[in-house]
């Protein structure tokens, strides 16, 4: 304080610091810097998760690979009441995929096994690298099965790695697999990438014939039907105490006109037990016979049905395409559970079907059951056609 002209005067001093609003600018700043540096702090720690979970599936399909030579090129057999992991020597660590809570062990490894391969050689097997051998196993759900291994890659593969799974062909190489449609995880593109049922099969019938239904007349609701081709011997049996084969179908699926009207469809139907002798073309008013196994082509979407119901109705993109076939291969396992590929254009939709049972239709112990293909239609001139028709057993 000082005194000028009479008046006592006290001095004043600033002392640094912010202000509100400046205060109010660095948060802005830093929130705004938390917001685009965090997304990249996850996802470069998912990408060393990922790459963990790489490393860790090639050792296990490595200490695989061992024990196969080591066996004569044959996989192990289904456990009795343990973890396929531990069949295989314990090794800390590689069973544990870090994105998924809990710590893997052989007990209970956070991988799965494709349980097709039990029991399986080399030389049973077709495209290896395709095959699946090891998926991301989804550990939650009423999916998970005693032997962590998997049966349908759709319901039983975990999307953990960024909308993304981590699987292993059987030829050893590891790969991640987007499976983001629409913002969604879709393992349905798993199965039309990789393969489920790897091994090709003892071929029983191959015929590359064009079989053609007869030239519909217009009137709606008629049904036509090409010539009927017979299932070969070991692709059925003819009595209730022979073992019931596993059977795989392939054909090409022809039509001349794309139905938009849902009761106006092609169908190729399986085990078909008629009524028209093998090689012989239909009249009209002939239908798909219920009593088999039917693959129906819509205009948008291709339908499952077999006589133990548990039907399958799928959309299915570009399958309105005249000059393209859809390619069916489809295989039956234990009379009751089906496995469906159908691609058209390079797009494949894929089934996974389980019944309580269809064998009657397997079982034929008094005529041959047949493969045959229908157009049921209201337009004049449709025809329908199945091409290079395969039946293997295996």
């Amino acid at each position: 304080m000082f005194i000028f002209g009479g008046y006592a005067m006290r001095r004043h001093h600033r002392f640094a610091g912010f202000t509100l609003i400046e205060l109010l600018v660095v948060i802005a700043i830093i929130a705004v810097l938390a917001a685009i540096l965090f997304p990249v702090f996850a996802s470069a720690r998912e990408k060393a998760r990922q790459v963990t979970c790489l490393n860790n599936q090639r050792q296990i399909a490595q200490i695989i690979h061992q024990y196969v030579q080591d066996n004569d090129e044959l996989f192990f057999a289904a456990p009795a009441q343990s973890s396929w992991a531990s069949l295989l020597p314990p090794t800390n660590g590689i069973y544990d995929c870090p994105s998924q809570t809990g710590i893997g062990t052989n007990a209970r490894p956070e991988y799965g096994f494709n349980a097709y391969l039990y029991g399986r050689t080399l030389g049973d097997l077709g495209d290896v690298t395709t095959a699946l051998m090891l998926v991301d196993l989804s550990m939650s759900g009423g999916s998970l099965r005693p032997d962590y291994a998997f049966d349908d890659v759709q319901k039983e593969a975990a999307a953990r790695h960024a909308n993304g799974v981590i699987l292993t062909c059987v030829d050893g190489h590891v790969a991640y697999q987007n499976v983001l449609i629409n913002g969604q995880p879709d393992m349905t593109l798993l199965p039309g990438a990789y393969q489920m049922l790897p091994y090709p099969g003892a071929v029983g019938l191959y015929d590359t014939t064009l079989y053609t239904t007869p030239s519909s007349n217009g009137t709606a609701g008629n049904g036509y039907r090409a010539p009927f081709i017979a299932m070969p011997g070991g692709s059925f049996t003819t009595a209730t105490t022979t073992p019931i084969p596993n059977v795989r179908v392939e054909a090409d699926l022809y039509t001349t006109t794309i139905d938009t009207n849902p009761i106006y469809t092609t169908t190729l139907t399986i085990y078909d037990p008629g009524p028209l002798a093998s090689g012989t073309a239909s009249g009209t008013s002939v239908t798909a016979t219920a009593n088999s196994i039917q693959l129906i082509r819509y205009a948008t979407a291709i339908e499952l049905e077999t006589p133990a119901g548990g039907d399958v109705y799928v959309p299915f993109n570009n399958i309105n395409s005249l000059t393209s076939p859809v390619h069916i291969n489809l295989a039956v396992l234990n009379g009751k559970e089906i496995y469906l590929y159908a691609t058209v254009n390079n797009n494949t939709a894929f089934f996974h079907l389980v019944t309580n049972g269809f064998t009657g239709i397997i079982c034929s112990p008094t005529n041959t059951p047949g493969i045959g293909c229908y157009a049921n239609t209201g337009y004049f001139g449709k025809v329908a056609s199945m091409q290079n028709v395969k039946v293997s057993t295996f």
